[in-house]
């Protein structure tokens, strides 16, 4: 079926509403999370850092990979639950040298979706996150588990020359003599 714009219409014919980015691995970015759904669902896919503006924010180079296994079930209650995997490599700028590192994490969380701000979670221990109009923002989800996860201050490795350098700045500052040494000296005197 086409429209008058020559584009093609698919009607799905009751299949669940998702949308998907122009050229995307597969991975929805929206996912509709119905009451009566059951059953275990899994997508996977990766995400572009544009999807992100919070988490584009904080990167500095160009290397980016962000890969996402998702799991949505519902628990023994019926309440929805998301598992994402995310395995993401970053460039960060390192806080001591101010140059580009890379930065990699495997994160794992068990979230607990609620439908608004007014719902309570299950288990207060448990983490949640809000739909977005009944439907799961994959790309929302995805950078707040990263930015969660981010190190407040990035540093290269001790090893590193960024960390060589910084040692050893630091022990030449310790081998000039201290001021209040010479007070010290003074006061011991009288």
């Amino acid at each position: 079926m086409h429209d008058v714009t020559g584009a093609v219409i698919i009607d799905f014919k009751g299949l669940p509403l998702y949308h998907r980015a122009a050229m995307s691995t597969g991975l929805p970015l929206r996912i509709q999370v119905l009451k009566g759904q059951g059953g275990e669902r899994n997508y996977s896919g990766t995400l572009n850092l544009a999807q992100m503006p919070r988490l584009a924010d904080c990167v500095v180079g160009t290397k980016v990979s962000i890969q996402l296994d998702l799991l949505l079930n519902r628990d023994r209650r019926g309440r929805c639950q998301a598992t994402p995997t995310i395995d993401v490599t970053l460039q960060l700028q390192c806080q001591r040298c101010m140059k580009a590192m890379d930065w990699s994490a495997s994160l794992t969380n068990q979230l607990e979706l609620l439908i608004d701000d007014e719902q309570e979670a299950s288990n207060e221990q448990v983490d949640t996150f809000v739909l977005d109009e009944g439907f799961l923002d994959v790309p929302a989800l995805v950078e707040d588990e990263i930015l969660l996860a981010l190190p407040i201050a990035p540093l290269h490795d001790a090893d590193s020359d960024c960390g060589r350098d910084g040692l050893n700045r630091q022990t030449q500052r310790d081998d000039r003599e201290n001021p209040f040494a010479a007070l010290a000296a003074l006061k011991s005197q009288h």
